[in-house]
């Protein structure tokens, strides 16, 4: 008979405590087992509720890369994953041509590295000359329609993640990897951004991958109202991107804003402003910055890109 029966009595009747409780505890620790095994949360690829934040790229939107470096043909896409207008990823393919070697690269980048991973498929090598002397790719991972996206994928936070690459030398090798090719279907990519409080998921529908093109089908993302008492949600900045000036609309004053570079160097900085101001962006470089506001204990940060105004038309 075995001991976990909590039927089984004593000898004046009575259940046997001390079996009910070996079988509670037994019970206990199995439910553990199976509850801490799943994802708190998660996403299917290609799916979206009306609680998601979800973009149709209407008409589908393909961008081809230049073999050479030539920053004008840079196939490039900003991703804003969570509707909050600001960009958060970057996809872009380029290629080199210099003395007979040749590379070309489609790359998945995260702007706020600290934020944001990226599903990883594999380790990728293009090897030089010999074995001894080689690269090492990271590769995006590929999934299909209806994967689950959750913490059980191999998420990394890094720069950046390869979707496809070409490496070449002539007469010598070339390499030629795709992490799409060596996974028929698989046309989504998985991201996710962690916070303090929280981990959300989305994925990015793409198709038509090679080390220089993409097409861009559509995107979806968690989505949760913040709190009422987010410090993040008094302060307003607009325009996205910037060019010459950026108003900054708060509901305090009395704060400070620091901004930095992409390398984490502070650029400009301004104390004690009021609800309402302007910040000249005339001598700051294109680029991608970080806007941090400071009030007492409160800090908050935001991203913003700079980019030069265009060229007039004649």
């Amino acid at each position: 008979m075995s001991i976990f029966k909590v039927s089984k009595r004593g000898g004046n009747g009575a259940p046997d405590w001390r079996r009910m409780t070996v079988f509670a505890c037994f019970t206990g620790l199995f439910l553990l087992a199976v509850l801490t095994d799943l994802p708190a949360q998660s996403m299917i690829a290609g799916r979206y509720t009306a609680e998601n934040y979800f973009v149709d790229i209407d008409p589908d939107t393909t961008l081809v890369g230049c073999p050479y470096t030539v920053a004008a043909k840079v196939a490039g896409f900003y991703f804003d994953l969570d509707g909050d207008y600001m960009y958060d990823l970057y996809l872009n393919g380029l290629g080199d041509y210099i003395n007979g070697t040749g590379d070309s690269r489609l790359i998945l980048s995260p702007l706020e590295k600290d934020r944001w991973e990226m599903a990883a498929g594999y380790i990728d090598t293009c090897y030089y000359f010999d074995s001894s002397n080689y690269n090492t790719r990271l590769m995006a991972a590929s999934l299909h329609l209806n994967d689950t996206i959750d913490r059980r994928l191999n998420w990394c936070k890094v720069p950046s993640a390869y979707l496809a690459y070409v490496s070449y030398l002539v007469y010598s090798f070339q390499c030629n990897v795709c992490s799409f090719y060596t996974n028929p279907g698989g046309n989504f990519l998985a991201v996710r951004r962690i916070s303090p409080n929280d981990t959300l998921y989305g994925w990015i529908s793409l198709a038509n991958v090679t080390s220089l093109s993409f097409t861009v089908k559509e995107f979806a993302f968690e989505r949760k109202p913040e709190p009422v008492d987010d410090p993040g949600s008094l302060i307003k900045t607009y325009p996205v991107p910037v060019t010459e000036r950026l108003t900054v609309d708060a509901l305090v004053e009395h704060f400070d804003l620091a901004i930095f570079d992409h390398l984490g160097q502070k650029v400009l900085e301004v104390r004690d402003l009021p609800r309402k101001s302007s910040i000249d962006f005339g001598r700051i470089a294109a680029g991608f910055y970080i806007l941090q506001f400071t009030r007492d204990q409160s800090v908050v940060n935001r991203k913003i890109i700079r980019v030069f105004p265009p060229l007039p038309s004649y």
